[in-house]
């Protein structure tokens, strides 16, 4: 069975209680979390489109290089900027921010640098995805939760392609690791109401 396939699958199961959230309430606010290549931005980017949501990737809340230390690397999911997400996603996501957008500073990780500010207009859906966004500092944020699996050789497989070889030993040597810290540290997966 294609990926395509699968993933059409497990997204059936999240229609029906995305909807009746979104009816429920003026906002709906989704976390997408999991390994990197699990297929994170292919569900969020999805549920976009079908519900003219709005997509924060946790991509852009990666740490700036003078937080960048070994004792914070050493913290399972230290490696994502939570407290700047916290100071300027979260108080945009209460129910009584209703037509107001987003601004913030989206952070480069491949220039460490930050980029232009970004403005995302209202939406009554809001989509957080990335590893890490169901880190304990953040997982009060979200109406649904969701975290994806993959296995280890599809995960390489599609890291080799997105990346290249050097590109996949870095994730290999860094990123997974850190992944796994966060993931058998935490168990994001727990609080979820899907795990795909």
């Amino acid at each position: 069975m294609c990926y395509n396939s699968v993933m059409n699958q497990a997204i059936e199961k999240i229609y029906p209680a995305l909807e009746e959230a979104l009816r429920a309430g003026s906002s709906t606010v989704v976390a997408i979390d999991g390994p990197c290549a699990s297929g994170k931005t292919t569900l969020a980017e999805t549920l976009q489109k079908r519900y003219d949501g709005r997509v924060i990737p946790l991509d852009d809340f990666f740490l700036p290089q003078t937080l960048r230390t070994e004792e914070r690397y050493a913290t399972p999911g230290g490696n994502v900027h939570y407290e700047r997400f916290l100071e300027e996603i979260a108080p945009f996501l209460h129910p009584d921010q209703i037509g107001k957008p987003l601004l913030y500073l989206p952070f480069d990780c491949k220039t460490m640098s930050f980029r232009p500010r970004r403005r995302i207009p209202w939406a009554p859906l809001t989509i957080v995805e990335g590893s890490y966004a169901l880190h304990e500092a953040l997982r009060h944020l979200y109406d649904i939760r969701i975290f994806l699996t993959i296995d280890p050789e599809e995960q390489e497989r599609r890291i080799l392609s997105r990346e290249g070889r050097e590109g996949l030993m870095v994730f290999q040597e860094r990123w997974i690791p850190l992944e796994n810290l966060y993931f058998t540290s935490v168990h994001p997966e727990q609080f979820c109401d899907f795990v795909l």
